[in-house]
């Protein structure tokens, strides 16, 4: 059995980016009793090396998995602002280090399945009425197979291609 820990920036009472990931897994992927995703909430990507995040992966870890299999998904956020860059680089670096993939959604997960930008106040709401769509909104299977970063596009699937069976 395989296991997939992803790590979202969101925090575990709002889930909004696990609303936008897990839909997209479940209309791409194979789901059975062969893996096993889970879900950590960093309540920012800010806290992505936090001893609670962590822990958190730790404690997945426990079971018995043939793969196991860590990938952090963070909003890239403002490409021009030199301490966004700077702090996502860092992700990155901490991941290479680790062994962990990296999903990214630029500028960030509500402008790559909506199309805009979504003020955090809104984020649940728009996130809910997301989840009770029959698609994946604007979000399409090219825009979530990105090579570079660019607005309304990730590289989600890519990824995910390394762990899990298409359907």
């Amino acid at each position: 059995m395989k296991l997939l820990v992803l790590c979202v920036e969101t925090d575990k009472e709002a889930q909004t980016d696990t609303k936008y990931i897990d839909k997209t897994i479940r209309q791409f992927y194979v789901i059975d009793n062969n893996i096993k995703i889970a879900y950590v909430y960093m309540n920012g990507k800010g806290n992505y090396d936090n001893r609670a995040v962590t822990s958190q992966i730790k404690r997945q870890y426990s079971g018995d998995f043939e793969e196991r299999h860590v990938v952090y998904c963070i909003d890239i956020d403002n490409m021009a602002d030199a301490e966004v860059i700077e702090q996502n680089n860092k992700i990155e670096a901490y991941c290479n280090n680790l062994g962990y993939d990296l999903v990214w959604f630029c500028r960030d997960v509500e402008e790559v399945y909506l199309h805009k930008r979504v003020d955090k106040s809104e984020k649940v709401n728009e996130a809910k009425k997301f989840s009770r769509l029959y698609n994946l909104g604007k979000a399409t299977e090219v825009t979530l197979t990105a090579n570079c970063q660019t607005q309304f596009k990730s590289n989600l699937l890519l990824v995910l291609d390394n762990f899990m069976t298409r359907k």
